[in-house]
């Protein structure tokens, strides 16, 4: 499948998402790649190979309700738990069961198979710490979560996950990780990154993102309202905050690199 060929595929999924979202009046934003695109490209970045969202982990309940009703036949939400008593990630994702990334693996086995398939990804936002210093204490708690989930995945390497912490530490939480059932990981998972739940703090914390942008200091402020942002033909919502959210992951997004082997891969479009 060539880029051209998935960008089709990706952009009719995302208004399909779009669709059920606006019937059952659930609020929802761009991020990442997804997000970039359509602010500086008005379409998907040339080389991308997925569709990011963020949802409020307040709205996410009603969100997976609509979409294991909505969706059609082709697509599915598969949640983390659905991959027990396997890690792969924290990453709730739709996938177009129509198409795979690549011959299935081993590894791809290991899962069900059910990674293997253009997907949207959903990154959850949560209330978050008041200071700078409780933002990277929350990372950290996050990553030795993490590093421990990673006992339980096909393969333990952190090469997909660059950042997570030293690779003695990685070694040793993945060791003490695989004597410790993972639903009880996603327990105390959860109740770390939603420690701050009920408060009103100025940052905010997108509860499974990838270990490489844990402790990134987003403001609440950016993720309160909404604009919109054309991607192709069709207007798409993303935070108020969007330019300080991307300056913060991207620096000078409103320069395209020329290295795309910066940003993460999930298959190769011929």
């Amino acid at each position: 499948m060539r880029y051209e060929e998935l960008h089709d595929v990706l952009y009719e999924m995302l208004c399909c998402i779009d669709d059920i979202c606006q019937a059952e009046e659930i609020p929802y934003m761009l991020g990442g790649g997804t997000l970039l695109g359509a602010v500086r490209e008005h379409d998907f970045i040339p080389w991308d190979d997925d569709i990011d969202l963020c949802i409020w982990k307040k709205d996410y309940p009603r969100f997976r309700a609509a979409m294991q009703k909505g969706l059609p036949s082709h697509l599915h939400l598969i949640e983390p738990v659905d991959l027990f008593p396997a890690f792969y990630d924290y990453i709730p994702r739709i996938i177009d069961d129509r198409y795979f990334c690549h011959p299935p693996t081993e590894e791809d086995e290991f899962y069900g198979n059910k990674l293997n398939h253009i997907s949207a990804d959903i990154f959850i936002v949560e209330h978050g710490a008041y200071s700078l210093p409780g933002v990277h204490l929350l990372a950290f708690q996050q990553k030795v979560l993490y590093g421990l989930s990673m006992g339980h995945r096909f393969s333990s390497s952190q090469a997909k996950h660059p950042g997570l912490i030293s690779e003695i530490q990685a070694k040793v939480l993945t060791f003490v990780g695989k004597h410790i059932p993972l639903d009880k990981i996603f327990r105390l998972y959860e109740k770390i990154c939603c420690q701050y739940e009920n408060s009103n703090g100025k940052y905010c914390i997108i509860i499974n993102d990838l270990p490489s942008f844990m402790g990134l200091p987003y403001e609440q402020k950016w993720f309160t309202g909404i604009t919109k942002f054309p991607l192709r033909s069709r207007l798409f919502p993303v935070q108020s905050g969007y330019h300080e959210k991307l300056t913060l992951q991207y620096g000078d997004y409103s320069i395209p690199v020329h290295d795309d082997h910066i940003f993460k891969k999930h298959i190769s479009p011929r």
